[in-house]
């Protein structure tokens, strides 16, 4: 009997440190939140609001940021002065992401793709040029293909889908069950999360010293994009394959005007495609701090 009563009370304190780990979490991000200043845009979307920034006058010109955790419009946030001279800029919180609401659904490219294409329809109410970077420009691929008419030109930064794409989670069914579970789920996604959390301070902290820090689309470029458990969600997708898309096949049928921007290591055969490297830039050519010249280049092609 000794080792079942061992086994036993060891569940109960894990269930009871998991417990306190998952309201602490809770209860940090939710001051953090209410600290915010908000003064984004809300559109509600049929998966619950969706935050998004507005800002400058003429044509319509939608970022879309990467899919990635602590992924937000804050990717943007460096670029969005200067580009709202020229443009309506408008940069929404991805479903599941940010700001936006955290919807307990599957997430997937599909879902995406759709996503573009009702915010171009209910929010921007006219074509847009739409910059995208990461997988959200596979999505943009994608949406394009469904409805052309919504879309002037499309900047790729870094894309994903022209590259042979890594097979799904063979564990998918069972990483998704297991973070779905409501406390232990949640209790080991809150150790995930925590860890990125900490690696992203350290990062940006070494960056404020002047130490190299390589550009990458995890870096948020002012403060880490606040979240929560519900995000558990989206992470269980991307982890699992479910946002990876192979675009390659869909590109011959686009005839809307597209720009590939790209790194040093970004990979993909991009053939019959414009395409402007950054040598200088291992990947993720936009946040670099070299803004101006990336803001140059992407104006001069969309003036075309």
């Amino acid at each position: 009997m000794k080792n079942p009563c061992k086994f036993f009370i060891f569940i109960i304190k894990f269930t009871a440190i998991a417990a306190i780990v998952n309201y602490h979490v809770k209860v940090l991000f939710k001051a953090l939140r209410d600290s915010k200043e908000d003064t984004d845009y809300i559109y509600n979307y049929r998966f619950g609001t969706v935050s998004y920034i507005k800002k400058g006058s003429g044509s319509a010109l939608l970022l879309l940021h990467s899919p990635v955790m602590g992924g937000s419009k804050l990717e943007w946030v460096n670029l969005i002065d200067s580009l709202s001279r020229k443009y309506t800029v408008y940069a929404p919180d991805l479903p599941g992401f940010g700001d936006s609401a955290k919807a307990e659904i599957s997430y997937s490219s599909y879902l995406y793709a759709s996503f573009i294409n009702d915010f171009i329809e209910n929010v921007i109410c006219d074509k847009a040029v739409v910059m995208a970077s990461d997988r959200s420009a596979d999505f943009a691929l994608c949406a394009a293909a469904f409805v052309p008419e919504n879309f002037k030109k499309l900047v790729l930064v870094s894309p994903k889908g022209f590259s042979s794409l890594p097979s799904k989670c063979p564990y998918r069914f069972i990483m998704r069950r297991l973070f779905e579970l409501p406390l232990y789920g949640t209790f080991f996604y809150n150790m995930i999360w925590f860890d990125y959390f900490i690696a992203n301070r350290l990062l940006l902290f070494a960056k404020k010293l002047g130490f190299p820090v390589p550009s990458f689309n995890k870096l948020t470029p002012t403060y880490f994009c606040l979240s929560d458990q519900p995000s558990k969600f989206t992470m269980t997708a991307l982890y699992s394959g479910d946002l990876n898309i192979c675009v390659k096949n869909k590109v011959a049928s686009i005839s809307i005007p597209k720009l590939v921007v790209l790194g040093q290591k970004d990979e993909g055969k991009f053939e019959h495609i414009e395409t402007k490297w950054f040598p200088n830039v291992d990947t993720s050519p936009h946040l670099t701090h070299d803004t101006h010249k990336f803001i140059g280049e992407i104006c001069s092609w969309i003036k075309k």
